[in-house]
């Protein structure tokens, strides 16, 4: 197990979902990690540029896609 948190979230089946700048693991480093799912701000916001530059609007935005698809 990768860290503490993805430890106690594994023992009460509660997945562990990532929300990153960029995400640069693999499926199976993720899972190695106890990370359920990785979604990065930069493929989101559809640029890096962008990304950086309305982060917090980016980061909601991203929030409220993976929170609608994880519902």
């Amino acid at each position: 197990m990768g860290s503490a948190l993805a430890a106690g979230a594994s023992t009460r089946r509660t997945p562990v979902l990532v929300l990153a700048g960029q995400v640069m693991l693999d499926e199976s480093a993720l899972r190695a990690a106890g990370i359920t799912a990785a979604y990065s701000i930069a493929d989101h916001a559809g640029s890096i540029g962008l990304a950086i530059d309305d982060a917090a609007n980016q980061l909601a935005g991203l929030a409220q896609v993976t929170a609608a698809s994880w519902g």
